[in-house]
């Protein structure tokens, strides 16, 4: 009901289920599914961990590294010359 019709939750009253052959389907949007090869993408891999040992229940958040590319930004921006630029950002980045 997400998909073709806008409804919340409490206004859905399921009154019969049923599975229907394949034969007497008559919406296109439902016959592109019988297809026993059909695949679909995986949008969303989640990592586990390889033994119960090491799942952790909080995990840290990842580093924000956007103040070190801003400090770049602020450089870049208030120096004139290339040269200048080279001797103050690491040429490892």
């Amino acid at each position: 009901m997400a998909s073709r019709h806008r409804v919340r939750l409490p206004c859905i009253q399921i009154i019969k289920t049923a599975t229907v052959p394949a034969s007497l389907c008559n919406r296109e949007s439902t016959k592109q599914f019988h297809n026993s090869k059909i695949k679909f993408p995986l949008v969303l891999r989640k990592v586990r961990p390889p033994t119960r040992k090491l799942k952790t229940t909080y995990k840290a958040p990842k580093p924000n590294l956007s103040c070190k590319t801003s400090l770049y930004m602020i450089l870049y921006s208030s120096l004139s010359t290339r040269d200048q630029i080279s001797v103050l950002v690491p040429q490892s980045l």
